[in-house]
């Protein structure tokens, strides 16, 4: 009995950390895409400012 309790929680914390893990992965792709558009926004406007347009 008491080795079905361990394997319930193992089961458990397995799962949680599986689903935080994912979470945050989630997480840094949306960081990451933010930054990427940043990125391209202050291309454009150095592009603009080295051409004379701003």
């Amino acid at each position: 009995m008491e080795q079905s309790s361990n394997l319930t929680y193992l089961f458990a914390a397995y799962t949680a950390f599986w689903a935080v893990l994912f979470g945050y992965v989630l997480h840094l792709m949306s960081r990451q895409k933010d930054l990427n558009q940043s990125i391209e926004e202050m291309r454009k406007l150095a592009s603009e400012i080295r051409r004379g347009q701003l």
